[in-house]
């Protein structure tokens, strides 16, 4: 049978305009059986019940709820999508594109580069050569979003990024596309030439692939932030652990290739899924082959970035637009508005690799959380009936749990909502990674079955009354203890 389903709206009453953008889930016609368990009228990430509200007419365009459309493609759902009535074609507007020119103050172009959004267009400007000169010379530079109408025949073909390969299906090596411009990204590809690079969609799940994404084999990298990597070896799409009998050891064979161009590796755990290294400083030599790896000093800071907060000599948080540099000047951060604060004088908010800011009244460390977190975890808002939101930010995560509780007055010591990662392995249930009832029932289980295979039987009785380091029978030098409870009783 077709499982079908159709784009609905949800909204609450503090629902703010980005809120909004992204609240378009995929809602079933019909039950979905399985392991995803969904009632008809339910959204695919979560149960009607779990909304404020969940509009029942359908809305025209595409969903954006990033889970709904992840699992409506692995569980082959079918979304149908409002038409709008037949009217007279209207004529073609002039809409904004995903490519931005990058100019001086003076309005001279650098360079054009693809960005869906200003962070991505930032990063993608940030790895070339040429801008980040223009950012020592003047502190940062201008940037314009361009219309489709202002795009040359160039601009619309597919363009060869530095450092990576992109193909033409939505797909990169060593990386998820978005993370295809990433400086850090780019840097370590650099480092692990010549070794095999895994082929990835936006959407591939290493904890769980798809059929298709089975024959995925290689490496992958995911930047942290700060200079920061992940590297994962994928085996079958999945992500191995350094315990991999057979394939840990790859994670091994990435860690030295690292740390012999200079970075900085953290020591790996048995249970460890993936290599943590930090970019080395500009003047850090690569170890020779054969040498001992000395590891360098840690670099210092690097100068504030377009769009990181500060906090200011005077106390209040700024965001950042450029950094100025003029000859016999300490340097100085330019801040929204365009006032200038000595760089010493001005500190960096905490934030996370997704460039957000904790909440003063957040629980735990959800920073640290953010970069230790397995790739494609996602962290969630959880209350006594569940888990009633999801981000892919430990620190969004924090933030919107404090939230809530600052919105129901909840006391300090007794929150309403707390935040923790969810579990991998189980991720469709939506439930804290320590307390997941479905890997504590599997342990359970087979705790029942083994005191099972024992309890109130002779045998069960016996074997544990048995010495470990003896014979159980003196039976002779020819003959075999086996022999005893062999099916053949006609010795006896």
């Amino acid at each position: 049978m077709e499982i079908t389903a159709r784009v609905r709206q949800s909204t609450h009453p503090h629902q703010g305009a980005e809120q909004a953008r992204l609240a378009r889930h995929i809602v079933l016609d019909v039950t979905l059986d399985g392991r995803l368990r969904r009632e008809a009228g339910d959204a695919l990430c979560r149960p009607a019940t779990d909304f404020y509200e969940l509009e029942r007419g359908d809305v025209e365009g595409d969903a954006t709820c990033r889970k709904c459309i992840e699992r409506a493609a692995r569980y082959g759902v079918r979304v149908l999508t409002a038409s709008a009535p037949a009217v007279a074609p209207a004529p073609k507007r002039d809409e904004p594109s995903d490519t931005w020119t990058i100019t001086t103050r003076n309005g001279e172009e650098i360079a054009r580069v693809e960005g869906a959004t200003a962070e991505d267009m930032t990063r993608a400007a940030e790895a070339l050569p040429a801008v980040r000169a223009n950012i020592k010379r003047e502190g940062g530079f201008a940037r314009r979003r361009l219309y489709t109408s202002e795009l040359t025949p160039a601009d619309t073909e597919q363009r060869a990024i530095e450092g990576v390969v992109v193909a033409h299906a939505g797909t990169a090596e060593g990386c998820a596309p978005a993370d295809a411009t990433h400086p850090d990204v780019v840097a370590a590809r650099e480092t692990l030439a010549g070794l095999r690079p895994a082929t990835l969609t936006e959407h591939h799940d290493t904890s769980e692939p798809t059929d298709d994404e089975c024959n995925v084999r290689g490496y992958v990298i995911e930047p942290r932030g700060h200079g920061r990597v992940a590297l994962y070896w994928l085996e079958g799409g999945r992500a191995v652990r350094h315990d991999d009998g057979w394939h840990g050891p790859c994670l091994d064979i990435l860690a030295d290739k690292m740390q012999r161009a200079g970075w900085i590796t953290v020591k790996m755990l048995r249970s460890s899924l993936c290599v943590f290294a930090d970019r080395p400083a500009e003047d850090a030599k690569p170890a020779a082959v054969g040498q001992d790896v000395e590891q360098p000093a840690p670099a210092a800071p690097a100068p504030f970035r377009s769009g990181d907060r500060v906090v200011c000599g005077d106390g209040n948080v700024r965001t950042v637009e450029g950094m100025t540099h003029r000859t016999n000047e300490p340097a100085r951060v330019v801040v929204a508005g365009g006032a200038e604060w000595i760089t010493s004088e001005c500190s960096a908010v905490p934030a996370c690799l997704h460039r957000s800011a904790p909440r003063p009244d957040v629980s735990g460390d959800p920073i640290k959380t953010c970069a230790r977190k397995q790739l494609n975890q996602d962290a969630g808002v959880f209350s006594d009936e569940g888990c009633v939101e999801a981000y892919d930010c430990a620190v969004q995560a924090a933030n919107r749990a404090a939230e809530m509780n600052a919105e129901d007055d909840a006391p300090t010591g007794d929150p309403v909502y707390v935040w923790d990662l969810l579990c991998v392995e189980h991720r469709d249930s939506e439930q804290q990674v320590d307390t997941c009832e479905e890997c504590n029932a599997a342990e359970l289980l087979d705790a029942v079955e083994e005191a099972e295979r024992a309890d109130g039987t002779w045998r069960g009785g016996w074997i544990a009354s048995a010495p470990a380091d003896e014979a159980l029978f003196d039976l002779g030098e020819n003959v075999e203890q086996g022999a005893l409870f062999a099916s053949d009783h006609s010795a006896a």
